[in-house]
């Protein structure tokens, strides 16, 4: 398990460091938030007053309009610059914190971890996982790998999403937002299994798996799906359901998931998705990372990873 104050009190000269960075992107910035809210609320404000008071010698009646029309024109510019220069400068910063930081962090876990920003896991593993709905976009970042007790794992973190064409217009529909993770396990399982989120299926049946049905209160969020429906049904004890649905518990009331955990179980792999509520290893522009607090927030989401396997022992 990682130790906010122990990880904080080593590396607290490179935070120092590091923030003095933050502070002058996050200076770079403000001009153009500034700006933004300067024009959206005095010259709000000042239409607002026009609306009210006829007797103007610079706007009238005929003018109005195109006054209403260039301040939302202006408005709508300096916030598109505000939001380009504020995701520009805080993917520069991400990327000086994921080489120098991040690593120390990942590295708590256990000497054999490596972090990855630019890592992936391929696109391809996600599909055939069966654990997502069909997508048409593919982010993946943050890239971790390594070994506990033995066991490799890695994860990163995907985000999904589906075009979908209307009309002329595009819109992109979220499918999913987490961390997909796989670890390969000495214990191997005789069969393909599937637990599945309700209305997450469809390529698990569009793959034609073998739907399961089994009667338990852990399995109320789930659809199963397998190979064998009759080595699935021995596999599937209460006991084990009784693991998953605790876990799944545990990390909903710590609020690190949003949603209860996906699973496909094969051969010596188990693959998880896991609907994270929080981006992982995003610090902010607009606070500080020189103190235990932030480190605090960081290794949340890197405990829970690194017990996943302990807590789902399915023995």
């Amino acid at each position: 398990m990682l130790e906010a104050s122990k990880i904080y009190k080593d590396i607290q000269n490179k935070l120092q460091e590091m923030d003095e960075e933050r502070v002058k992107f996050f200076n770079q910035v403000e001009p153009f938030r500034y700006a933004f809210w300067t024009i959206l609320i005095l010259g709000g404000s000042f239409l607002i007053i026009r609306l009210n008071v006829s007797s103007f010698d610079y706007i009238t009646d005929q003018n109005l309009d195109q006054v209403i029309i260039g301040y939302v024109i202006t408005v709508f510019a300096t916030l598109m610059v505000f939001l380009y220069v504020n995701r520009r400068k805080k993917s520069q910063f991400k990327k000086m914190f994921a080489a120098d930081i991040a690593p120390y962090i990942i590295r708590g876990l256990d000497p054999s971890f490596k972090y990855d920003y630019e890592g992936q896991i391929p696109r391809m593993e996600a599909i055939s996982s069966l654990l997502f709905p069909p997508f048409s976009t593919y982010e993946c970042q943050d890239l971790v790998t390594g070994e506990i007790n033995s066991v490799s794992i890695r994860f990163a973190e995907i985000i999904l999403k589906k075009v979908v064409v209307e009309k002329d217009s595009k819109k992109h529909i979220p499918v999913f937002s987490g961390i997909f993770y796989e670890a390969n396990l000495q214990a191997k399982f005789p069969t393909g299994i599937w637990l599945i989120l309700k209305g997450k299926s469809k390529t698990a049946k569009e793959e034609r798996k073998t739907r399961v049905k089994l009667d338990h209160p852990s399995l109320k969020n789930y659809e199963i799906y397998t190979d064998s429906e009759v080595v699935a049904k021995q596999v599937l004890q209460s006991f084990i359901l009784e693991k998953i649905h605790n876990l799944n518990s545990k990390l909903l009331a710590d609020k690190i998931i949003k949603q209860p955990l996906s699973f496909h179980f094969e051969n010596q792999q188990v693959q998880i998705a896991i609907p994270t509520r929080k981006k992982f290893m995003e610090p902010k522009l607009s606070r500080t990372i020189d103190h235990v607090s932030f480190i605090k927030e960081q290794i949340v989401l890197l405990n829970a990873i690194s017990t996943l396997l302990e807590d789902l022992t399915l023995k």
